[in-house]
């Protein structure tokens, strides 16, 4: 539900109210050398809402916001029929921002207040207090070009998956374990960005650097225990991870745009099994094509290999191709999936090591057909752009059972 009313134009409110269930479950058979047979089934139900209330109004020339965000979910999974646990989360936040431009510079501050209170698989509670400040600065160089600078806080939660006490086989000696001890953490960063357009709008740049500072982080850590070896997410301290992205984006016509990217990251940190300092590089490409009621887009991503914790992922090239054809209240569409090298994961630590790769067969030629019919019924109110969205994406599904 999105609500907005407007007491006149300095003053306005937005409410918006999402409630979401979620059904997820994933079931396997692995046979190890031995002949055993593993089975994993997973059963996941989990309920969501978020409010958020937003109050603007104009103060001193410039913007005021004053904002209150809550978001309560209740997570429950079974294991293998007999194992069962249940996660419940809150988070409360409270924030309050002012905005203002003179000439070409603008900013905006801004501080909240959250807290993320969690009763874990074990019966357990605790509350996760942090301030969060946050500060933008925007600079129109030329009337072609423009710099932007922000800086703030930032909280992550743990997936609720991984809040519970399951122990998942991977082989005869090698388990995914679940950490009900999680706590949020908290990301520090800041980022520069420069955008350039040429004066007939035809081509469009855009280039960045960053830098995530996390005085703490949960990642994939692994650890033996007699004879078995165990994942399980940990917390590590003082990771770092710097950041550039370069776009360009070329439009000879009305109808048609290609986008070029590049990103790399270099991420920095240790866990108790090494020293990690890894280059990610990824580049892709898209083409948009517009005549008059067709949409017809094509995109492709390169290799690349990604570090997170102990284990790190390599994926191949994918390409996702899509056609849309509208007509009044109708559309139809087509989208085709190409994802022809599996996703290859890996770990090598003292006195163990290991391969996998997941072959998803569906999304190796993938197709999805899509129609849509729009209708109104009444009088139809045009609220313009929403000020607030909000989504609950994590159906308790972790990494390991997600399909990719």
């Amino acid at each position: 539900m999105y609500y907005h009313y407007s007491f006149n134009k300095d003053k306005n409110i937005s409410l918006n109210v999402l409630n979401t269930f979620y059904k997820s479950n994933s079931n396997n058979i692995l046979n190890d050398c031995s002949s055993q047979k593993l089975e994993n089934n997973i059963d996941n139900k989990s309920y969501s809402i978020i409010a958020e209330l937003l109050y603007n109004c104009k103060l001193f020339n410039g913007s005021f916001g004053l904002g209150a965000y809550y978001l309560y979910k209740n997570f429950s999974q079974t294991y293998n029929v007999d194992s069962f646990s249940k996660v419940g989360t809150q988070k409360e936040y409270f924030y309050g921002e002012y905005s203002k431009g003179v000439s070409n510079f603008s900013y905006t501050f801004g501080v909240g207040i959250e807290n993320n209170h969690y009763n874990t698989a074990d019966k357990k509670s605790f509350d996760y207090w942090v301030l969060r400040p946050s500060l933008a600065l925007s600079l129109q160089c030329t009337k072609l070009s423009s710099l932007r600078f922000t800086s703030s806080i930032r909280s992550i939660v743990p997936n609720v998956g991984n809040l519970t006490d399951s122990k998942v086989a991977i082989d005869e000696h090698f388990f995914l374990q679940g950490n009900m001890g999680l706590k949020p953490y908290y990301v520090y960063g800041t980022n520069l960005q420069y955008q350039y357009s040429s004066n007939d709008r035809k081509w469009y740049f855009v280039a960045s650097v960053s830098n995530d500072f996390y005085p703490s982080k949960n990642v994939p850590v692994i650890a033996s225990y007699g004879d078995d070896m165990i994942e399980s997410i940990s917390r590590i301290k003082n990771a770092n991870e710097l950041s550039t992205s370069v776009s360009f984006r070329y439009q000879p016509a009305s109808w048609i745009n290609i986008q070029p990217y590049y990103n790399y990251q270099y991420s920095k940190y240790d866990t108790p099994n090494q020293c990690i300092r890894h280059s990610m590089h990824n580049t892709g490409v898209s083409v948009n094509l517009l005549p008059k009621k067709w949409q017809i887009s094509w995109n492709g991503n390169f290799p690349t290999t990604t570090a997170n914790g102990d284990i790190f992922q390599q994926t191949g090239f994918q390409t996702t191709t899509s056609i849309l054809y509208k007509i009044k209240s109708i559309s139809l569409g087509v989208e085709y999936i190409h994802n022809p090298k599996p996703n290859r994961t890996y770990a090598s630590i003292k006195n163990f090591s290991f391969e996998e790769e997941t072959k998803w067969n569906n999304f190796k030629n993938l197709i999805a057909v899509n129609f849509t019919y729009y209708f109104t019924k009444g009088k139809g109110h045009n609220q313009g752009s929403k000020r607030l969205r909000n989504k609950d994406q994590d159906a308790g599904l972790t990494q390991f059972n997600t399909a990719k």
